[in-house]
């Protein structure tokens, strides 16, 4: 089952509460900013039924569509700008991060929204099984923009000198189908457990 749907229909709150490029060498000093456009009408929808998971493109889906990704890997945090087609108000939406250091280790990070009217959701950072302690991680959708933000503190990801970040989305109903679009990803035969990684994206 792709992650998205799995973390959000599978793991649920459960999930929140557990989760708490190219290389080459950079100069001293050097903070990197990666920009990427992402492919429009490229979402899929993903369907569960007796036989397994299925996905089929859904390109009339505006929602949760990515347009756009900026990384910023800043001196004290690490910024994650996406921008979509459209943000409506779902029963049920994710946002999904990936973080590869150039420590060897993998952080997860997961804002789930599940209640309307909490259209914030709740959001944690993990390694694995083992949720993170991140006072100042932070993450928002702006519903009028189109806009999520993530702001992840670089004490929470022990500070590396440099991240490849996978960015994820998707939405949908309880007892409906999920949409889902992965920023780095080309094409729907590609999909599979893990999303797709930026480039090295350094700071040091």
């Amino acid at each position: 089952m792709n992650p998205l749907v799995r973390r959000a229909l599978g793991a649920g709150c459960a999930a929140i509460v557990t989760l708490g490029l190219t290389a080459g060498v950079a100069p001293s000093a050097y903070a990197e900013k990666l920009v990427r456009d992402d492919a429009r009408r490229d979402v899929v929808r993903a369907i569960e039924s007796d036989a397994g998971e299925t996905l089929q493109p859904a390109p009339r889906a505006a929602d949760p569509d990515i347009l756009r990704v900026a990384v910023d890997h800043r001196t004290t945090a690490l910024l994650i700008r996406t921008k979509y087609a459209a943000l409506d108000r779902r029963v049920v939406r994710t946002d999904a991060l990936e973080i590869r250091t150039s420590a060897g280790k993998r952080f997860e990070a997961l804002t789930f929204v599940h209640k309307r009217g909490q259209w914030q959701g709740r959001t944690a950072i993990g390694t694995g099984s083992a949720g993170v302690d991140c006072p100042g991680l932070r993450h928002r959708f702006d519903y009028e923009a189109n806009v999520a933000t993530w702001t992840i503190p670089r004490s929470c990801i022990g500070r590396p000198r440099w991240v490849r970040v996978g960015v994820g989305t998707g939405r949908g109903t309880w007892d409906g189908p999920f949409f889902i679009d992965d920023a780095f990803r080309k094409g729907i035969a590609s999909y599979n457990e893990n999303l797709v990684l930026s480039r090295r994206i350094w700071k040091d």
